[in-house]
């Protein structure tokens, strides 16, 4: 019995992420963003709600949204790169400078392997 509501759940996410990355990829953000809103709480647990969370909000230009996801990620461990550099922009679109730059030192210093890290760092410098 309680099988039912569970995949009828896990399909409802799967397919507002499937919706969400389709507007994302037409380059409707902000309708991405309000198709999650109601379930942003529920998507911060996955490496893919994450994803779509941090881009929809930056392409809608939600900076406090995209702050808000990324920290709840970081909360519920799921730490893509995508997830650091959304939480770094969040910093450094509110004159936050000094912490963007930490973050982005501390990650760069923990995955060489990712070039976005400093790519970003020496972004925020010029």
């Amino acid at each position: 019995m309680i099988c039912v509501p569970i995949a009828g759940v896990y399909g409802y996410r799967t397919h507002l992420l499937s919706r969400a990355e389709t507007l994302i990829g037409q380059g409707y953000q902000m309708l991405a963003a309000d198709l999650l809103e109601d379930s942003r709480q529920s998507l911060v647990g996955t490496e893919r709600g994450c994803k779509v969370l941090i881009n929809a909000y930056f392409g809608a230009r939600m900076t406090a949204r995209m702050e808000w996801a990324a920290q709840a990620c970081m909360e519920n461990g799921v730490q893509p790169p995508e997830v650091i550099l959304g939480l770094a922009t969040a910093m450094e679109q509110t004159n936050r400078l000094d912490g963007a730059i930490e973050l982005l030192k501390s990650y760069n210093e923990k995955a060489k392997e990712t070039p976005e890290y400093a790519h970003r760092l020496g972004m925020i410098f010029v």
